[in-house]
């Protein structure tokens, strides 16, 4: 009798064990399928702007982008959105501007000489120049309005200052390898 007592005990406290575990996230199986720093989540998404609702970006249908969490290929608030986010989860996430793109600046709009646009260049508004500061790095300006003598190009973000919504579906998660 002794001997069947202590077989029924020893199952009750390994099934206490293996319940405790799988509340304290001590599964594996749970942690492994969160997205953590480091691991690469296939994502499907699409970016409106939250006043209109107007797409301006979005994956493909059937198709995803490979994001490796840390990397800063992202925004940063929107990094940490999706940092916890399980497989197959769908999560929707509002950026404010400055937690987006940031302030829209009106020192960034410059004028510049007519003379510095090149000519094979059809100079009008809405055209995209890729521009060189002085440090050598490429960057995008809008050109707002064009004169005889002046052309003034607009160096903010086109998503400077508006606020965002981003509809997120952790579609596989690739767990960053730890070696050592």
């Amino acid at each position: 009798m002794k001997k069947t007592h202590g077989i029924i005990i020893l199952c009750v406290c390994v099934v206490a064990i293996l319940f405790a575990q799988a509340f304290k996230g001590g599964d594996s199986t749970v942690s492994a399928s969160m997205v953590e720093l480091g691991d690469t989540a296939n994502i499907a998404f699409k970016g409106v702007l939250a006043t209109n609702g107007r797409v301006f970006a979005q994956t493909q249908e059937g198709k995803t982008l490979p994001v490796e969490l840390g990397a800063k290929r992202l925004l940063p608030a929107l990094e940490a959105a999706i940092v916890g986010m399980k497989q197959g989860e769908t999560k929707e996430i509002s950026l404010a501007s400055d937690n987006a793109y940031g302030a829209y600046n009106t020192e960034l709009v410059r004028t510049f000489p007519r003379s510095a646009v090149p000519a094979d260049i059809d100079a009008k508004a809405g055209v995209v120049l890729q521009l060189t500061d002085k440090e050598g790095r490429s960057r995008p300006g809008i050109i707002l309005s064009v004169t005889d003598d002046a052309v003034v190009v607009d160096l903010n973000h086109v998503l400077a200052g508006k606020d965002l919504v981003f509809t997120v579906t952790v579609e596989d998660i690739q767990k960053k390898v730890i070696e050592g």
